[in-house]
C-alpha cells in the first residue's frame, strides 16, 4: 500500500463497497432466507434462490463474481478502515461483522464525492436502479427514461449509469437485498438535490435491518 509522509495509505476500491454490503447481507440471511423476504419481479437470475450466502472468501467470489484474492484484499481493506469487524464466536470461529454506522455514514455523505459514476446519455440495455428498483421504497417517482447499470441481459432500456465493478449486474440479480442497497445509492451518487435526501433515508432504513444479525 501507498505511504503518504511515512504513512500506510489505505484506497478502498469500488467493489470493497459492495463486499461489505453483501457481509451485512449475509449475516442478516442466517436468521432469514432472501426467499423469505423478497418477491421475483422478473428481473432476477433462475437461480438466485440457492445463490451462496455465507462469508467465506470462496462463497463471496461466487456470489459477487470477483476472485478470491480480490474478495481477500477487499476484507483486509474493509477490516482496516473498520467497515468491517471480525469478531471471535462462540465456537472458536471468527466472522465479519458490518460497521453499519461507519457504512452508512460513508454511503450518506462521502460516496458522491469520491467515487461518483459516469452517467451515459446513450440508451442501453440493463438492470434499472435508483428508483426504478422494484425493492425500491419511496415517494419519489421514477424518472421519465430510467437508470440502468448496462448488461445485455437487462430487462429494460434506460440511460447507463456505470456499475461499481463490471460483473456488478450479475451479483445484484442473484440477491434483491444487494440490489436494493446498491439501487438505493445511486440516487445519492447521481440524483439532485430531493433525491440525495430521499435516497439517504431509504438506504438509512434498509442497512439498519441488517441490525438482526
Amino acid at each position: 500500500m501507498p505511504l503518504y509522509l511515512g504513512v500506510e495509505v489505505i484506497t478502498l476500491r469500488p467493489y470493497d463497497i459492495v463486499v461489505a454490503i453483501k457481509v451485512g447481507l449475509n449475516n442478516m440471511y442466517k436468521m432469514k432466507h432472501p426467499v423469505q423476504i423478497f418477491s421475483d419481479h422478473g428481473y432476477l437470475a433462475p437461480e438466485w434462490r440457492s445463490a451462496p450466502i455465507g462469508n467465506s472468501t470462496e462463497e463471496l467470489s461466487l456470489a459477487l463474481g470477483l476472485s478470491v484474492s480480490e474478495v481477500e484484499c477487499s476484507l483486509e481493506r474493509l477490516t482496516a478502515l473498520n467497515m468491517l469487524t471480525l469478531v471471535l464466536e462462540s465456537q472458536g470461529e471468527s466472522e465479519y461483522v458490518l460497521n453499519i454506522e461507519a457504512m452508512t455514514q460513508f454511503l450518506c455523505h462521502s460516496l458522491r464525492h469520491v467515487m461518483q459514476p459516469e452517467a451515459s446519455k446513450t440508451i442501453s440495455r440493463g438492470v434499472p436502479c435508483g428508483w426504478d428498483c422494484p425493492w425500491a421504497e419511496s415517494e419519489m417517482n421514477p424518472p421519465h427514461v430510467p437508470w440502468v447499470w448496462p448488461d445485455s441481459d437487462g430487462p429494460v432500456y434506460g440511460e447507463g449509469v456505470e456499475p461499481f465493478y463490471l460483473s456488478m449486474t450479475r451479483a445484484v440479480r442473484l440477491d434483491p437485498g444487494l440490489y436494493k442497497a446498491l439501487a438505493l445509492i445511486e440516487p445519492i451518487r447521481l440524483g439532485k438535490p430531493r433525491d440525495c435526501i430521499h435516497g439517504r433515508k431509504a438506504l438509512t432504513d434498509w442497512l439498519s435491518k441488517l441490525r438482526s444479525s
